[in-house]
């Protein structure tokens, strides 16, 4: 009597509210698997296809199903593997930025344009539900950040010379933020606050906000001159977060909650998407992280990792491990692992899990978007001191006032601005390739 493979069982448990976990025959002489063209058996099977397509990149060989199966579901089977790369929307042709006009965007410094000066300035206190926080160029990039950008890159000028935006930003981000203080809580230095976190903080106001008045328009939060108000259609929401939560005085460190792992953190940015989800997002950019170690703080000599002590404690109270070769060769391995598992996570949850009915999710690599500036500078940097640089950092060269950069076509000659953070120049190219994301047709993202 034929059985069905156990890890087929192990995938299957669940589907259709029936725990397969019983041999074929056995299953089939309590009713509950009558014949081999069973629908629960059909699709517990197309699924668990699917998802050996999805993670082909894990390099397994694909399996020769007509040896788990009988002959008659061997055309079933061939044909879900084979629609997998048909999947619709996952060409990007759900995506139109000409359908957008709001940008929700949830993280941490880089990301953030001006709330955590407002929240350590206001006695550790996020502003007010309702509030949109004016533009701000004192950022952790040294001037305009990236979103801000993509604002501009996204308007056009009108007739008479005036600048007609097409996206109203809202920008939740706070620098030193985390996905979850509940997995990684990070304090401000010197303070028992710890940094105001996606789920704990950013999210939440959010949602208020949905209800909330602005004070300074008398309307709802999300109503503006470029909509009337957030809709599934309309909205593109980020939530890009890991630098922080990888990073220093968190798994780095081995300063994580006691019993978290890195596995959490993913979680944790899959939960924000369920809580994004449920109160009506249906367009999400993922990015992954880049490259920290190749940032100063994070980066063996080779790659400009030899600074000195009192620059890495700048983000970094104790100061830099003396082996820098370990320091870069451990965040190499929690980015790329971490990326990794996101990269295979998105399509699990969209194709086999079905997590997000109808919602479009683009996961955007940051990584190789880092990775090429770092190899090929002269593409991509444009400032006037050359060579380009992607070791040093703009802070320790170039004029700086009141966190600002004042000597832009110095600063964006330099990949990064700071020791952890990246440029003002860099945040151009992240602006311009974002809204390829949105616009569905960049090389950077992968659409699901």
């Amino acid at each position: 009597m034929l059985r069905v493979p156990h890890f087929v069982h192990d995938f299957c448990r669940g589907v259709s509210g029936v725990v397969v976990t019983e041999p074929y025959h056995k299953l089939s002489s309590l009713g509950i698997v009558r014949n081999i063209s069973s629908p629960l058996l059909v699709v517990c099977l197309e699924k668990f296809v699917r998802s050996f397509a999805i993670l082909i990149r894990f390099h397994l060989r694909v399996l020769n199903f007509t040896m788990l199966v009988p002959n008659a579901l061997a055309f079933t089977v061939a044909a879900v593997a084979a629609s997998v790369s048909a999947e619709p929307g996952c060409d990007g042709s759900a995506w139109n930025l000409d359908n957008f006009s709001n940008l929700v965007v949830f993280g941490d410094s880089y990301s953030d344009e001006s709330r955590l000066t407002y929240w350590s300035s206001h006695n550790f206190t996020l502003p007010p539900s309702g509030t949109v926080l004016p533009e701000n160029f004192a950022t952790a990039s040294g001037g305009r950040i990236w979103n801000r950008y993509v604002v501009q890159y996204t308007g056009t000028t009108t007739a008479n010379g005036t600048w007609d935006p097409q996206l109203s930003l809202y920008n939740y981000a706070v620098g030193g933020g985390v996905c979850s203080n509940a997995i990684t809580p990070r304090d401000y230095p010197g303070t028992p606050h710890p940094f105001p976190a996606i789920v704990e903080d950013q999210l939440p106001i959010f949602l208020t906000d949905r209800h909330s008045t602005n004070p300074a328009t008398g309307e709802n939060t999300f109503v503006s001159s470029t909509s009337p108000g957030l809709t599934a259609d309309n909205t593109v929401y980020v939530v890009w977060t890991g630098g922080n939560d990888l990073g220093e005085a968190a798994f780095f460190t081995d300063s994580q909650v006691p019993g978290k792992t890195i596995v959490d953190y993913l979680d944790c940015l899959y939960g924000v998407m369920d809580g994004l989800y449920e109160s009506g997002a249906r367009f999400f950019v993922l990015p992954n992280q880049p490259p920290f170690d190749l940032t100063p703080l994070y980066a063996n000599d080779t790659e400009g990792g030899n600074i000195s002590l009192a620059a890495s404690k700048q983000y970094w109270p104790l100061g830099k491990s003396d082996n820098h070769t370990a320091v870069a060769a451990k965040m190499q391995e929690y980015i790329v692992v971490s990326n990794d598992a996101l990269y295979h996570r998105t399509p699990f949850a969209t194709l086999v899990a079905d997590r997000y009915p109808g919602a479009h999710i683009a996961n955007m690599d940051m990584y190789s978007l880092f990775y090429n500036i770092h190899q090929e500078p002269n593409h991509y940097l444009n400032g006037t001191l050359t060579p380009y640089n992607t070791t040093a950092y703009a802070h320790a060269v170039c004029t700086v006032t009141n966190g600002t950069c004042s000597d832009p076509d110095c600063c964006d000659s330099f990949m990064f601005y700071d020791t952890l953070h990246k440029s003002e120049q860099t945040d151009r190219i992240i602006a311009r390739e974002f809204v390829n994301v949105i616009s569905g047709n960049s090389s950077y993202a992968k659409y699901w």
